[in-house]
């Protein structure tokens, strides 16, 4: 018997928003409309640095009522090849930055079993 999980990364970012077509929004000056929240980054995780996580509390004992810290290290496609086409999107002090993005930018991993 084998089990299927899905991953999911998202990242607390600004986003641009887009319509249920997928066309971008724009005010009435045609400056793209953009929100903060949640942005899920899967497609630009590199699979290849092969992402590991760990849970705060991994024992039963009495001794294990209080969880450490968990950990997750993963590496970002900070090509030109992404999910938005932009060399230097997950680079802090880059032009192209995508905005909110940084040292302190919240990280969630979502695991789903099938």
């Amino acid at each position: 018997m084998s089990v299927t999980q899905t991953v999911v990364f998202e990242m607390y970012l600004t986003n641009t928003l887009v319509d249920e077509a997928g066309y971008t929004l724009v005010d009435e000056t045609g400056a793209e409309l953009t929100a903060d929240g949640w942005v899920d980054v899967t497609s630009d995780v590199l699979i290849t640095s092969r992402p590991t996580w760990t849970r705060g509390n991994s024992g039963h004992t009495i001794f294990d009522r209080v969880a450490n810290i968990g950990s997750l290290s993963f590496e970002l496609d900070n090509s030109e090849y992404n999910s938005n086409t932009t060399l230097g999107y997950y680079s802090p002090e880059h032009n192209n930055v995508v905005s909110r993005f940084g040292l302190d930018t919240a990280v969630r991993i979502t695991i789903t079993d099938a």
